[in-house]
């Protein structure tokens, strides 16, 4: 998240601050500033504001990038019905565009989705193969999420031992790539 935040000020220098509401960005810009705004607006949690944001990114990576995001609310909210196409839109999307990165992070919204409905062994299934393709592809951040789901996902089984062995996993990853507010997360 920080990461998105700190790419708003990076746009902003960009552009000379000059943004006025996205009509001075250039056409390569546009998409990921109003994703950007919409992330925003989501992580502050007024969803009436990051709607309009949302309708501005337009219909490639960005438009399911936001998806995966209004997601996430549809499964806090318990509303899987509303989650669910949006998941399963963006995992495609991602898939078809060969981009491997944004494909694992939506499978991770997915076995969020199956966790929150109760499915733990297919969410524990997705965790696990989405935990070893990460880690084989050098998405070391990705993988430190997926592991602290996974030891979370145990924790609600009373699985400690388990869910132990995969936070320190987490925490042993946020280290090694030298993250280690991302280890006081875990």
């Amino acid at each position: 998240q920080l990461g998105e935040h700190s790419r708003l000020g990076d746009l902003l220098d960009e552009t000379g601050g000059r943004i006025d509401g996205g009509e001075h960005l250039p056409d390569r810009l546009h998409d990921e500033y109003y994703y950007l705004q919409f992330v925003y607006h989501e992580m502050s949690s007024e969803p009436a504001a990051a709607a309009p944001h949302l309708e501005q990114t337009g219909t490639g990576m960005y438009r399911h990038r936001a998806h995966l995001k209004l997601s996430d609310r549809y499964i806090y909210m318990g509303m899987p019905k509303q989650a669910e196409p949006l998941i399963s839109g963006a995992i495609d999307f991602f898939t078809a565009n060969g981009r491997a990165g944004d494909k694992l992070r939506g499978l991770t919204f997915k076995a969020k989705l199956l966790r929150a409905t109760g499915r733990l062994d297919e969410a524990r299934s997705i965790y696990q193969n989405s935990y070893i393709d990460a880690r084989i592809r050098g998405y070391d951040l990705l993988a430190t999420n997926m592991a602290g789901d996974l030891g979370n996902l145990f924790l609600r089984q009373d699985l400690y031992k388990t869910s132990e062995a995969w936070h320190l996993k987490a925490i042993g990853i946020f280290e090694s790539v030298d993250c280690r507010n991302g280890a006081v997360l875990v």
